[in-house]
């Protein structure tokens, strides 16, 4: 259907597709389009979700239908000829979701509970998982993205009731907010680790973390060069090093280079050197 995404991951292709009995995944070339071949059948009637694949080349599917005797995350192996089910494990059932690993390949799923789930990918086993979600946080169709550092950014992909949650790698939580119709939206993670999130209309909004932002200006250049080094940012600067260099006049004689560290540099906090 047209909620089934695809996954892309070095030369290959990764679709859901129906088959007898239930859906398999199909693997295609991305140069060519062609048909490569297709994984074992994973048993069940309907399907709203997409595929993903892992640092390492696994590749999952939540495939549920609100049905618990066959809603399932399966992980599969791509032995270079076919796939090779690696596990699976019972899912809580979404509907247009989209889960996620970290870089280190942990996996981020709905869980029964309904709970967020955090899964080894080498034999499916729950490391850590989530409060009871409850109704702020109620799924429709969750979204998820995990930056470099581990953090996991959830969406219950709502419409009036759309919410985005932020927990550590360990499912520990560190803040909320409301985003209306976040179902279109995100959550997003672009350069530098910005979040973006889209609701309707212009309700576009982009986080980041707080970083330290160094204003430098020259103060005085005879006798000696003096410089000003301010923290504008929204936290503190730490292992600040400096260096300034004068060279050139009379026969090119004046090459000197003073340099220094400065420990601990607090926001607006201002050192002259």
């Amino acid at each position: 259907s047209g909620s089934c995404g695809g996954a892309l991951f070095q030369n290959s292709v990764y679709v859901a597709d129906a088959a007898p009995g239930g859906h398999i995944i199909v693997r295609f070339d991305v140069e060519t389009g062609q048909r490569l071949y297709e994984s074992p059948v994973m048993s069940g009637f309907t399907l709203q979700n997409t595929p993903f694949v892992g640092p390492d080349g696994t590749i999952y599917l939540s495939r549920t239908q609100n049905n618990p005797s066959v809603d399932f995350v399966y992980a599969f192996t791509d032995a270079g000829t076919s796939f090779v089910e690696k596990w699976h494990k019972a899912c809580a059932w979404t509907t247009f979701s989209e889960y996620a690993t970290s870089p280190d390949g942990y996996v981020y799923c709905m869980l029964p509970g309904p709970r967020i789930g955090k899964l080894d990918s080498d034999n499916g086993s729950t490391l850590a998982q989530s409060d009871v979600l409850d109704d702020t946080d109620m799924y429709l169709s969750p979204h998820f993205a995990v930056d470099t550092l581990g953090t996991v950014y959830f969406s219950n992909g709502g419409f009036a009731d759309g919410h985005v949650s932020v927990f550590t790698s360990d499912l520990v939580p560190l803040w909320n907010i409301t985003m209306t119709n976040i179902n279109i939206g995100g959550p997003s993670l672009g350069k530098n680790g910005i979040l973006v999130l889209c609701g309707t209309g212009t309700n576009i909004r982009a986080y980041h973390t707080a970083q330290p932002s160094l204003d430098i200006n020259i103060t005085d250049v005879f006798p000696r060069i003096s410089a000003s080094i301010t923290n504008t940012g929204e936290t503190v600067a730490t292992n600040l090093s400096w260096s300034i260099s004068v060279t050139g006049g009379l026969l090119g004689r004046i090459n000197s280079t003073s340099s220094g560290l400065t420990g601990v540099l607090e926001g607006l906090e201002q050192v002259n050197v």
